[in-house]
């Protein structure tokens, strides 16, 4: 009889470890402190922009949470690039390209978060606004490369050129597919164009403010930096 009271005893307490381990686990992973951002390099610069996507229905928006870029090294790299810069920090409204290589350098698309409707968007800028986000990055520079309002449309079969070439390179599964075939899968495509861009020195000053007192406050070695150049 003992024997069996100790069995039963061993199997409820392995069952409340399993029970309790994946509770532990989840706690662990929701008190895990974010990765530190790598250090500033003196050698490279900082890219900063903030892309407002308005839907085809045309009521609301959605910011961007992360910008492709290219860097251009050949004059037809604008619309035609075959390797892409994925933004690598974003914080409420803002997307950063941190330690950017020296170069001139063009947004050529984002993507968006679909909110309450889930799912994520893909959205390309038009031949004609690509050349509306050059920049040149220095060495050790803060370069803004505007606030963008893009209108959006899910005529993708309608794309120029370089829509249709980034659309590719971007969102492969949902390229060739239809409005309710990528809104089925959670995975939205858009082609835009811009409504306006602001790269005024104003805009410039509030967007860096922002960024220096809010995004980058836990970083000290950005905020310096932000601060020190801007």
């Amino acid at each position: 009889m003992l024997r069996d009271s100790s069995f039963r005893k061993g199997a409820l307490v392995k069952t409340s470890i399993a029970l309790i381990s994946p509770l532990v686990l989840v706690a662990s992973l929701a008190s895990a402190k974010p990765m530190p951002l790598e250090a500033p390099d003196p050698g490279r610069g900082v890219i900063g922009v903030r892309v407002k996507v308005i839907p085809p229905a045309k009521m609301g928006s959605n910011s961007a949470d992360a910008v492709y870029f290219v860097r251009i090294v050949e004059e037809g790299d604008r619309f035609g690039a075959e390797s892409l810069i994925h933004s690598n920090y974003s914080k409420g409204q803002h997307v950063y390209l941190l330690n950017a290589k020296p170069g001139r350098y063009v947004a050529v698309g984002c993507d968006i978060d679909m909110g309450a409707g889930g799912g994520r968007g893909s959205v390309v800028f038009s031949k004609a606004d690509i050349p509306q986000t050059e920049i040149e990055v220095q060495a050790g520079s803060i370069v803004f490369m505007g606030e963008i309002e893009a209108q959006s449309s899910t005529k993708t079969s309608q794309a120029d050129e370089a829509q249709a070439h980034y659309l590719r390179l971007i969102a492969p599964t949902a390229a060739n597919k239809g409005f309710m075939s990528r809104a089925m899968s959670g995975n939205y495509a858009y082609t835009s164009l811009f409504q306006s861009v602001a790269r005024d020195e104003a805009t410039a000053t509030a967007f860096w403010g922002e960024a220096v007192e809010k995004h980058f406050k836990n970083e000290p070695e950005w905020r310096s930096r932000i601060a020190g150049t801007h």
